[in-house]
């Protein structure tokens, strides 16, 4: 036994400098004592539920944010609203090293887990307005209270405004105006407003000039390109949208209606492919001999997909942010035909997609671009450096650090490895 007590002086001695730096007097800080991060700054996400990220463009979104914090050095965990741990998405957050917060324990001591823990998270990463509420009340009773940062995803009474001026709805202007109040109600709780397009950044500052909001990229890109461009492959067309969202549902539905047949009296054989997940009845309903509608695929399946198509369309005829399925399909290197409402803040957009919002002007592009007319294929030549410049990692964590601050603590060193350290520096 006297061994042990001449052992431990020698590790205290041996291992002075990862002690003093990253652990803590016995059962004192476990919180940052158990995976080392006492030098590292905690961010708690907090989402509707663990990022479907094969999915959704919100979910797509938030798993980006996630993987890009992680390799900028943060410490992240997550907290999803159902607390459920769907599978394989919450297993892959913690083969990242994410802490996911879930289950029946969480579910019933949330705010107590909150509270005694609040003084090692650094920020609070907060999605979507409805979320939000659900959480602010225990978010606000956190003592110290960290930082909230808020993320909107797109700005809900602007969308539905919209959807009410082209269906002429008019109980959806009722709709608008409740949205209008819950989000902004959000606002005035929460430390910094983030959303993915300028426009949206401006709509806010109109109303409320005094808040901190400001636009962030909605996906986290790498500037080159998936796959060389292979026009002669196929002469189909590709629509991509998760059907739960209301605008992509009106989206395809109209185009079919209205702009493939006049594509199809130019371009007989072509066939529209439809990928998304819960598609609608009217969305099965449109399945014929030109249009093939598949439901979810996995992101390999869809790779695929978008390796045998000719180009990409996105015919929103509303909505509000920046729409993932357009970013997406230009990484995939494929032309891309879209309204202005699909190219809504993005910055540049016409430099990279053709933008028409008339059926005879879609249409007409599309013909254009399946046949390879001049000047129909150029804007490809761009992508990689309009990736670059917009939806790079740099610009991204370059707005991540300014507002959660640097992902690693300067902390001073003690006891064995700071005598070490000044014994280094009169030394030299």
């Amino acid at each position: 036994k006297q061994y042990q007590v001449q052992n431990q002086a020698k590790f205290r001695e041996k291992w002075a400098h990862e002690l003093d730096t990253f652990h803590f007097p016995n059962a004192e800080n476990v919180f940052q004592a158990r995976d080392r991060s006492r030098q590292q700054r905690t961010i708690l996400f907090i989402d509707h539920y663990v990022p479907h990220y094969d999915k959704d463009a919100g979910s797509r979104s938030t798993f980006m944010y996630v993987q890009l914090m992680l390799e900028m050095g943060y410490k992240v965990l997550f907290l999803g609203a159902n607390y459920f741990p769907h599978k394989p998405y919450t297993q892959t957050l913690q083969q990242l090293g994410v802490e996911v917060l879930v289950g029946e324990y969480m579910a019933r001591n949330q705010d107590r887990w909150l509270q005694d823990n609040a003084q090692y998270i650094d920020r609070i990463y907060l999605h979507r307005p409805h979320v939000a509420e659900q959480f602010l009340g225990s978010l606000e009773k956190m003592q110290p209270r960290p930082p909230i940062i808020f993320f909107g995803h797109d700005l809900h009474y602007l969308r539905i405004s919209r959807e009410q001026d082209v269906l002429g709805d008019e109980s959806l202007g009722k709709t608008a105006q409740q949205w209008r109040k819950r989000e902004y109600n959000v606002f005035d709780r929460v430390d910094k407003v983030y959303y993915p397009s300028q426009v949206e950044v401006d709509e806010i500052r109109s109303c409320q000039p005094g808040l901190e909001v400001r636009a962030i990229p909605l996906y986290v890109l790498d500037a080159s390109v998936s796959a060389p461009y292979v026009f002669e492959r196929t002469a189909d067309i590709l629509f991509v949208g998760g059907f739960n969202h209301p605008p992509n549902v009106d989206a395809i539905c109209w185009f079919v209606a209205e702009v493939l047949p006049r594509v199809v009296e130019r371009c007989p054989d072509i066939r529209l492919h439809v990928v998304g997940s819960n598609p609608t009845d009217a969305v099965e309903a449109l399945q014929s001999d030109g249009v093939v509608v598949y439901g979810y695929l996995s992101d390999e399946e869809l790779d695929g997909l978008y390796r045998k198509v000719r180009q990409a369309i996105v015919p929103l005829r509303f909505g509000a942010g920046v729409k993932g399925k357009v970013l997406e399909a230009i990484q995939k290197n494929v032309p891309l035909v879209t309204t202005s409402v699909g190219a809504e803040g993005i910055p540049e957009a016409a430099s990279v997609m053709h933008i028409a919002d008339s059926v005879q002007d879609f249409a007409s592009i599309i013909t254009r671009v399946n046949q390879g007319q001049p000047g129909a294929l150029e804007r490809m030549q761009a992508y990689p450096q309009w990736l670059e410049k917009n939806f790079s990692k740099d610009n991204a964590a370059r707005i991540i650090e300014e507002d959660f601050g640097p992902p690693l603590r300067q902390l001073p060193v003690q006891g064995e490895a700071k005598r070490a350290v000044e014994t280094a520096a009169e030394a030299e």
